[in-house]
């Protein structure tokens, strides 16, 4: 009854058994002498079993049993009762199990034998393995044979060398070296390995490798830079201790650089690769598991290895985007990486789509023909497209933002209304597919959307803007223009950038036109509206608008205008007004770096509350200002200020013609125009200069050294000043130059004359 129902049960083919069987064991429970275990006694197949044909008393029955092995049959077992009532019960089903296991274990030894003689054989034969292999070859193949011959023999060998980049801002991070043979018949250098393997040379390509590459580093150091190399090591090769003292020397002098690649081999044995891992320890090297994925792949063998470096294999990111059990494996593969310090690079990435994915599951390392393919000289610098590409989506990673994206060209106008409902996030302009290249944005005044503007490297053109409302999360850009651009921002209406600047990176320009307005409002612990951040320089930036441009900073850090390094800013018109209560601040200028500022035909307003700062200028650096034609109006308030010049350069050099210049300035150390701790040279001509200063240690002209020189002419000059210091400046009264000027200087309430010079 219970068998009821079980149907035909399973079945698995069997092919039939040899024409002799092996008679492994033999037991009998009563006639012990005659027991046999052997691997030698053999009886014909036929016979099924010899005791069957044996004359006996009383009836016996046998138990047959096929025995398997996965979906293998290898023989079968026999049990007899005698004439017992018996059947196949859970003992017998036990003992059969057990059978199974000790026989197939048995059957592998025996293979494993047979084997062993076959290559015996073989090497005691007087045709060799590869010379069988080889006359297998075609005239083409043994061509090729021939001329591998020739590579290794007269080292005719070369490098390519593919750049490996961070998966955080696509900087090149290293390089692989990558063979390539220098005949004028090109052999791939797959090739070169199967033709070397066969004439038992791998061990000079694995020689030639090392030497040929460590030379090379040697002579391009420069054009390495602070990248590493990554070498492969062929699986299973071993150079000798003799070659491995000859690569001692070239490898310990770039132990900081060279990163051997080592392929996962099952039949490396745990003594060997140890030994191989004690010898680049030794010597200071990183190792990388390369082709993680295929083979022999698993985390207990990846931990024997416990690599500097892992990299994934292409077949794992074919396509990737498309397939989620790729994106689970790989995802593991990287979170075990980094929970055991291992950089986890991904290998063979050939689309955009793979590249946005590998970022997304953490890779860090980046290495493909999407991102660069081998060169045969060291390329500094992969393509910009690309690494914007890559930044951004590092960006949403860190984000934590699901990104949607217009991309734009298609039509020369966009609506931001649209695009809102839609769930959009990014507008990308500068694709090559682009049919308009100048494009509008058109939104709806005050409409707040969570849209900012991505513009490609090498775009050139001209984007409008009117009444837009852009944001993005803090400490990233509304507008982010790409490397070598030149764009040209045409305002219409009142645009607004919320808690976002405007990123104008180094090698870019930035042209700002049009009669509408724009507002920048700020509030992160660093910030900045149009420029750059504090650890880079801003491109050449120029203001041609006439309309208003108006920001707003709270925070720790900010700078309105400029960057942290520096760089070229021209304001040719237009209004601007600044409002700004944070710890330090620049308005107008650089934090660390050299700044040479042009501004003109303009009104500029401030309100501007610092601890520590530079309203126009440099904070740290040098300063070059020249104002023309403007009108500059400032309160300035805090502990230590440099309202025009520099707070800590060495020198400050400040022009004016023709503006009116009004400073209201309360610091305890203070300077109202030029370096604070430096040289100031003041040429001040046909200026209404008005200065109402107070704290300390404050001043008007000039800094704390006597080394300057102030030129008043032609101005009309009233100064008020309450200090500790007693005076308005340090300079030399015989530095102090006033041509046809009315000055009224004020210092704690008592007037200061100086020498005037009129002309008429």
């Amino acid at each position: 009854g219970e068998w009821k129902g079980m149907g035909l049960g399973v079945h698995i083919r069997n092919k039939g058994y040899s024409q002799k069987m092996l008679h492994a064991i033999r037991y009998f429970d009563e006639d012990r002498k005659n027991n046999i275990v052997s691997t030698e006694e053999l009886f014909d197949t036929a016979e099924m079993l010899p005791e069957l044909y044996e004359s006996r008393e009383k009836s016996t029955a046998y138990f047959f049993t096929p025995l398997f092995f996965e979906d293998e049959c290898f023989g079968y077992a026999s049990v007899s009762y005698g004439d017992a009532l018996r059947s196949y019960d859970d003992t017998y089903r036990r003992w059969i199990g057990s059978v199974s296991r000790g026989l197939e274990f048995l059957r592998r030894e025996i293979n494993m034998q047979q084997l062993q003689e076959q290559l015996d054989r073989l090497k005691s034969s007087k045709f060799s393995v590869s010379d069988r292999a080889y006359e297998n070859l075609n005239p083409e193949e043994k061509s090729q044979y021939h001329l591998v011959s020739k590579i290794l023999d007269e080292n005719l060998l070369d490098y390519y060398f593919q750049p490996i980049v961070s998966a955080v801002d696509g900087s090149v991070y290293a390089y692989e070296a990558l063979m390539r043979s220098r005949t004028d018949s090109k052999v791939p250098p797959l090739n070169i390995i199967k033709y070397a393997a066969m004439q038992d040379r791998l061990s000079d390509v694995e020689r030639a490798t090392f030497l040929n590459v460590l030379e090379f580093i040697d002579g391009h150091l420069s054009a390495f830079g602070d990248a590493m190399v990554f070498i492969n090591s062929i699986p299973g090769v071993g150079l000798g201790e003799a070659r491995l003292s000859e690569l001692d020397t070239p490898l310990a002098s770039h132990a900081d650089k060279v990163v051997i690649e080592l392929t996962e081999e099952a039949e490396l044995k745990d003594s060997e690769l140890d030994n191989l891992k004690n010898y680049f320890d030794k010597l200071g090297i990183n190792i990388a598991v390369d082709d993680y994925g295929t083979g022999y792949s698993n985390v207990s063998n990846l931990l024997r290895y416990m690599p500097d470096f892992v990299k994934i294999d292409r077949s794992l990111l074919s396509d990737i985007n498309e397939y989620t059990q790729k994106q689970h494996f790989v995802r593991e593969i990287i979170d075990f990486c980094h929970d055991n310090g291992i950089k986890a690079l991904a290998e063979g990435v050939e689309t955009d789509e793979e590249l946005h994915t590998v970022i997304k599951l953490g890779a860090d390392l980046i290495q493909g023909y999407y991102t660069a393919k081998p060169s045969a000289s060291v390329v500094r610098q992969i393509d910009e497209k690309c690494r914007a590409r890559i930044k951004q989506f590092h960006q949403e990673r860190i984000d934590g933002n699901s990104k949607r994206v217009h991309v734009a060209g298609k039509t020369n106008r966009i609506s931001l209304s649209t695009l809102a409902k839609d769930g959009c996030t990014d507008i990308i302009i500068g694709s090559d597919d682009m049919v308009y290249k100048d494009i509008s944005i058109i939104g709806t005044p005050q409409m707040k959307t969570d849209i900012h503007l991505l513009i490609q490297p090498e775009y050139r053109g001209t984007i409008t803007l009117e009444d837009v409302y852009f944001t993005n999360v803090k400490n990233r850009p509304g507008i982010d223009i790409g490397e070598n651009a030149s764009v040209s921002l045409v305002l219409v209406g009142f645009n607004t950038l919320y808690r976002c600047g405007i990123q104008v990176p180094d090698s870019s320009k930035l042209v700002i036109e049009g009669d509408g307005s724009l507002l920048i409002d700020l509030d992160a612990a660093e910030s900045y509206a149009i420029g750059n951040d504090f650890k880079s320089h801003n491109g050449e930036i120029v203001f041609n608008q006439d309309g208003l441009i108006r920001v707003k900073s709270r925070g720790k850090s900010s700078i309105c205008i400029g960057s942290g390094m520096g760089g070229i800013i021209r304001i040719n018109k237009g209004e601007y007004n600044f409002d700004v209560d944070t710890e330090s601040s620049v308005c107008i200028g650089s934090v660390f770096g050299m700044v040479d500022i042009n501004i003109t035909t303009c009104r500029i307003d401030g309100e501007f509350a610092s601890s520590v700062g530079t309203f126009i200028g440099s904070m740290e650096n040098d300063a070059s200002i020249s104002i023309t034609k403007s009108s500059v109006s400032l309160y300035d308030h805090g502990e230590t200020l440099a309202a025009i010049g520099t707070l800590r350069g060495a020198m400050a050099y400040l022009k004016t013609r023709f503006i009116s210049l009004t400073l209201n300035v309360m610091a305890d150390a203070s300077t109202a125009l030029g370096a604070l701790n430096g040289r100031s040279d003041l040429d001040i001509s046909d200026t209404h200069l008005k200065v109402d200063a107070s704290g300390k240690n404050a001043l008007v002209f000039g800094g704390y050294s006597e080394d300057s020189n102030i030129v008043l002419a032609n101005s009309d000059i009233s100064v008020k000043i309450r200090t500790t210091l007693e005076k308005e400046t340090f300079a030399r009264e015989e530095n102090i130059k006033i041509n046809n000027s009315r000055t009224r200087i004020i210092v704690n309430g008592q007037e200061v004359e100086h020498t005037v010079n009129n002309d008429f």
